[in-house]
């Protein structure tokens, strides 16, 4: 097949790196063309095989007509598109080229105006728009609700993750210290400052073997220091900074927690998870299909019961070692890049 995936830009969101690790996936038995309005550094991440196509994006109309002149000069079969601006480009350019076109939709999109919605109504009922993809069953049921999409076209699709199971899972016996992790940005809605006022939480109950480690960057990150340095949690909290190669920080882990209050499919749970770690999170977004709530982690209400959790592990060795055996096998199941292809390849031969 001759595949065009579309996207805005090549910088760190969830919606690039998915579109970055398809044309990956894809590239070895099918050609495949990205395209993109922005660059940026995820374009170091495609493989040789990609053939990359920087396009300045203009009006909608002027930008379709351009990317239908690249389908055809490239004979594309299927265009694949993420995003508001390039679902909405992919959709006029099938006026231009009758390209069977897919969408995916990777977050809620709260603050979509009342223009975009209309768009979305129309657009997806054009007969070359055959698949509407969600990352999880949570994002399709909110936008069959709110936006009346056809159901007919929408399937379910887990994003995927690129790291290896592990072959068996260790026990950290870094100076018989408790490892618990974190990984993404730090902006308000993660609530990362649940974690300091877990470490809080563990000292006075005694418990001092342990260390936080946070990994990311953002607007929250000096707040959340001075937080730290006000409750002298300075040798319990471990800010890492941004990193790009999170996966020897996810082999030290023996615990992973994401407090977020909105999530939609969190690329770093299943992280954790493949890998073997233990994970809790609170019930938002894809979060309780990534975890298995008492089999592969805890899905958890409140922050009191976040804590409890903590604890818990933290104390039952045999226990951390039981939900990351299954954690591994339910991820590699579900979010393993194997996995992935199969069902993207099976959605894409639906409509030949």
């Amino acid at each position: 097949m001759n595949i065009l995936i579309i996207i805005s830009s090549l910088s760190f969101g969830g919606a690039e790196k998915q579109a970055v690790a398809d044309a990956n996936l894809l590239c070895k038995e099918h050609k495949v063309l990205l395209v993109s309005f922005i660059s940026g550094p995820l374009k170091e991440q495609l493989n040789k095989k990609v053939i990359y196509f920087y396009l300045k994006k203009g009006n909608y109309i002027n930008t379709a007509h351009r990317l239908a002149k690249l389908a055809k000069k490239n004979e594309i079969q299927i265009i694949h598109s993420s995003l508001f601006a390039p679902m909405n480009i992919s959709a006029l350019t099938g006026f231009f080229t009758k390209v069977n076109v897919i969408w995916s939709f990777h977050s809620h999109e709260y603050e979509i105006p009342l223009k975009s919605k209309f768009s979305y109504k129309i657009f997806s009922r054009l007969p070359w728009i055959k698949k509407i993809l969600f990352v999880n069953v949570e994002l399709e049921t909110f936008f069959l609700k709110r936006f009346k999409l056809p159901a007919e076209k929408t399937v379910v699709l887990f994003n995927s993750t690129k790291f290896t199971k592990p072959k068996a899972k260790v026990i950290n016996n870094n100076m018989n210290i408790f490892n618990i992790g974190y990984v993404g940005r730090l902006v308000k809605l993660k609530r990362v400052h649940y974690l300091i006022e877990l470490a809080d939480y563990l000292v006075k109950n005694k418990i001092g073997d342990f260390n936080i480690q946070i990994i990311g960057d953002g607007p929250e990150k000096q707040n959340l220091k001075e937080f730290t340095r006000k409750l002298y949690l300075e040798k319990k909290i471990i800010f890492h900074g941004f990193k790009t190669d999170t996966e020897t920080y996810y082999e030290t882990f023996d615990l992973f927690i994401n407090p977020s209050e909105e999530e939609c499919l969190s690329l770093a749970l299943i992280d954790a998870e493949i890998k073997g770690i233990p994970s809790i999170a609170f019930d938002v977004g894809g979060n309780n299909e990534i975890i298995l709530n008492n089999k592969t982690g805890y899905i958890v209400a409140t922050k009191e019961e976040l804590f409890d959790k903590t604890i818990q592990l933290y104390r039952n060795v045999a226990l951390r070692l039981k939900l990351g055996k299954q954690a591994i096998l339910h991820c590699d199941k579900n979010f393993s890049e194997d996995a992935h292809l199969e069902n993207l390849l099976n959605i894409y031969q639906s409509f030949e």
